[in-house]
């Protein structure tokens, strides 16, 4: 073996010993002397205590829901090494003891349990914590309905009802106060029939956000949802009764004539028309309109309860009126103009009394009557004739004072023959060619 050989050999052998000399001297420090350690542990979950007394005051804790807190203990390495391999040795608590609604500030209280020997607790991040606190209430809030989806064509809504239509509900007031809603969303797409169903009761925001995690007596509700089919019908006035012979009611109807009703399909199938409550005559006397109710079946009810009907008609009051007609209102009619005409009957005027609507004859007067007799188809000789009025539509002709007058008719022909005979000309009163017609 070389020199080179040799100090290679001596030089691993060195190492060797030293390796051997440092394991012992470092068995003899950490088994002898023990030296004095830190160590770190984060996360520690902080236990709250004197929630017997958070109960019994009806009161929550709103935050924090998991508070931690870091703690570095201090202690010689066995002693550090007996904690660490015991599970949940360090302990974090925060005494509520005491606390009232709002926020407060809770000391953080650190212990090592089982501890022995002198580890102490050196640091506690954070010593304090906020604890927001806030009373439980309970209140009964009213439950609202909001369907979902669209009924087919023809068919409506009722009043959907809630069974249960309260939830009682027991939450931090914060968390009450923020619910302005509460409502059930039963779907109705399709339905053609009344139908129940249970839905899920939904707390909303002001944003229409729900509100999760309250407790309430109920989670769901029973809901009926009432469908109705829809039909437009016409309206049949029920008239009964008489009035005075001198009166007259006529082109009686209902304005709206027609009135959508609603009901079930099997009701509302069978139904033609619907007629109004029973009237009297007497009731429709001097007026032109009339409010009216409708008689409607059993399960049957209006699809808008908000329109107003009413019987329209025409009243018609017949009267008679004595009018004077003067006697330049009368002339013949009809006349021949071959023959000549004589009135052998003297008269100022004639008094008539006529019958009709009242509206007719109450601007009426002497002036605006024709009077008349009718010549035609007679010939020559001496006749008494009716008087007659002219045409007056919706009046008639009751009474007349002269009732007639005496008329003279000869032919002009022969009566000029005549008087060439006789030398003479015709002498009366003659009132030919009066026709003013």
């Amino acid at each position: 073996m070389d020199l080179r050989e040799r100090l290679n050999k001596n030089k691993w052998s060195v190492k060797l010993v030293s390796l051997i000399m440092a394991i012992f001297l470092w068995s003899y420090v950490m088994g002898v002397v023990n030296p004095v350690r830190h160590i770190d542990y984060r996360g520690i979950e902080i236990q709250f205590t004197g929630v017997d007394y958070i109960n019994r005051e009806g009161l929550s804790i709103l935050s924090p829901q998991s508070p931690k807190v870091n703690v570095r203990i201090e202690g010689t390495r066995s002693e550090l090494s007996n904690i660490s391999t015991r599970p949940n040795t360090i302990v974090a608590e925060a005494n509520l003891s005491g606390v009232r609604p709002g926020e407060n500030v809770v000391n953080i209280s650190v212990s090592i349990k089982e501890q022995t020997g002198g580890v102490r607790i050196i640091n506690v991040e954070p010593s304090q914590i906020v604890v927001n606190i806030d009373e439980i209430v309970t209140e009964n809030l009213e439950i609202s309905v909001e369907p979902l989806g669209n009924l087919p064509e023809g068919y409506t809504l009722g009043n959907i009802r809630v069974i249960d239509n309260y939830v009682r509900v027991t939450a931090p007031k914060t968390a009450i106060d923020q619910i302005v809603e509460v409502v059930v969303y039963p779907v109705i797409s399709d339905k053609t029939e009344t139908f129940m169903i249970n839905s899920p009761i939904i707390f909303l925001d002001k944003n229409q956000n729900e509100i999760q995690n309250l407790s309430s007596n109920i989670e769901t509700a029973d809901i009926e949802v009432p469908i109705y089919r829809l039909k437009s019908v016409p309206i049949r006035p029920l008239v009964t009764g008489t009035i005075g012979q001198d009166e007259k009611i006529t082109n009686i109807r209902v304005v709206p004539e027609n009135v959508v009703i609603r009901g079930t399909t099997k009701t509302i199938d069978s139904i033609s028309y619907i007629e109004t409550e029973e009237l009297n005559l007497q009731d429709l006397v001097g007026a032109e309109t009339h409010e009216v109710d409708l008689k409607l079946p059993e399960g049957v009810t209006m699809h808008d309860p908000g329109v107003d009907f009413k019987l329209e008609y025409e009243y018609i009051n017949n009267v008679q009126k004595n009018i004077t007609v003067p006697r330049e209102n009368f002339y013949i009619k009809n006349e021949n103009s071959d023959l000549d005409y004589t009135i052998n009957t003297e008269f100022d005027s004639v008094n008539v009394i006529l019958y009709g609507e009242s509206s007719l004859l109450d601007g009426l007067t002497g002036e605006d009557i024709k009077i008349f007799t009718d010549v035609k188809g007679l010939s020559s000789g001496e006749y008494l004739l009716e008087f007659n009025i002219d045409s007056i539509e919706g009046v008639t002709l009751r009474e007349k004072e002269p009732t007639s007058i005496s008329i003279i008719i000869t032919n002009k022909a022969e009566a000029e023959v005549e008087n060439n005979e006789n030398g003479t000309t015709p002498e009366g009163d003659s009132s030919t060619n009066e026709d003013e017609n």
